[in-house]
């Protein structure tokens, strides 16, 4: 399935939801619909560990069976993009900590930079480009996982410092 396929996919329900927010009605009443504001409390540093030790968890077992999954450099290199992109969004949604919050600029900024070095290398994937175009990000994407990792470590977080593997067998759940 080509990436513009699996992107349409993605738009139609999309599109059909901006769709169902037509103006419709004839009521020319201008009162609004009362908001309702939720209240959250920042994570402590040990909560967010523990929650962000699990995203990254999932994402480096994700990311180790992407070869055995997809065919097709720019299809394992669209997958890893997508998972990265997607680990940085569900990491950055858990927010700073609110004890402690040394070194969660660098992890969140490191984490970005890891999330477009993946995407560039998506594109280059996607281009078919070959030589340094293709190498220089895949360098670069090297590169931005060392300094993610690293700074994962300063944190406090034990397994988005770890590299992306396979899950192993014992790690399955009856």
């Amino acid at each position: 399935m080509g990436v513009r396929h699996r992107l349409s996919l993605l738009l139609v329900p999309l599109v059909l939801a901006i769709a169902g927010c037509g103006g419709g009605g004839g009521s020319d009443s201008t009162a609004s619909a009362p908001v309702e504001t939720t209240e959250t409390t920042a994570l402590t540093k040990q909560e967010l560990i523990a929650q962000g030790d699990a995203i990254c968890a999932e994402v480096n077992a994700a990311v180790g069976t992407v070869g055995s999954t997809s065919s097709g450099a720019a299809g394992q290199a669209a997958q890893v993009a997508g998972l990265y992109g997607g680990m940085v969004e569900r990491l950055k949604d858990l927010g700073a900590p609110s004890d402690e919050s040394a070194g969660y600029p660098a992890l969140v900024s490191s984490a970005e930079a890891l999330a477009q070095a993946e995407a560039n290398v998506k594109l280059a994937s996607e281009r078919e480009e070959e030589g340094e175009s293709l190498a220089g990000a895949e360098t670069e994407a090297s590169s931005a996982l060392s300094s993610f990792q690293s700074a994962a470590s300063s944190f406090g977080l034990e397994k988005c410092a770890e590299a992306p593997a396979p899950p192993s067998p014992s790690a399955k759940t009856r």
